[in-house]
């Protein structure tokens, strides 16, 4: 302790793979950020004159990118710590799960969706056994089938993102 530098002594001490978990989230977002840059060109740009309806889009994923790359540059040099969220898992695991739903609701009906998504919820975020997941799966599943199109009489929509 002797040999090491006053800074190096008051650094708190990264956990093992701090570091990764610190940057890899601002790239996460840099991502982000030029996918929404990138569909506002798609939407048009225009001209400083005549916005297009992508002017705004491609401004803020820029600026949404560039801050978010500062962010990892500062965490892989080290001035930047990221505290992992642990207490968020479980609603970032809901949050996942119901716009995993919308996607495949969009995409494969209602049916294979709620199916999949109360096998996943049960499974990881109730922590039910496998053969009460199944069970829940199947009646709750079923039970909606039939309260919507055999009582109700409505027709599911065939996407929920406009998409059928």
């Amino acid at each position: 302790m002797a040999d090491m530098p006053v800074e190096e002594e008051m650094r708190p001490a990264v956990e093992r793979g701090g570091r990764i978990y610190s940057t890899l989230v601002p790239v996460l977002l840099a991502v982000a950020g030029a996918a929404v840059a990138f569909n506002g060109v798609k939407l048009g740009v225009g001209a400083a004159e005549q916005p297009g309806p992508g002017m705004w889009p491609l401004g803020i994923g820029i600026a949404w990118m560039l801050a978010a790359l500062g962010l990892a540059i500062s965490a892989w040099t080290g001035k930047l710590h990221l505290e992992p969220l642990v207490h968020l898992r479980r609603p970032a695991a809901g949050l996942g799960l119901a716009v995993l739903f919308v996607l495949l609701f969009s995409y494969v009906g209602f049916v294979s969706a709620i199916v999949v998504t109360l096998l996943l919820w049960s499974r990881l975020l109730a922590g039910f056994t496998w053969r009460r997941t199944a069970w829940v799966t199947a009646v709750v599943a079923a039970l909606l089938y039939v309260l919507f199109a055999v009582v109700v009489g409505t027709a599911f929509p065939s996407s929920l993102l406009g998409l059928g």
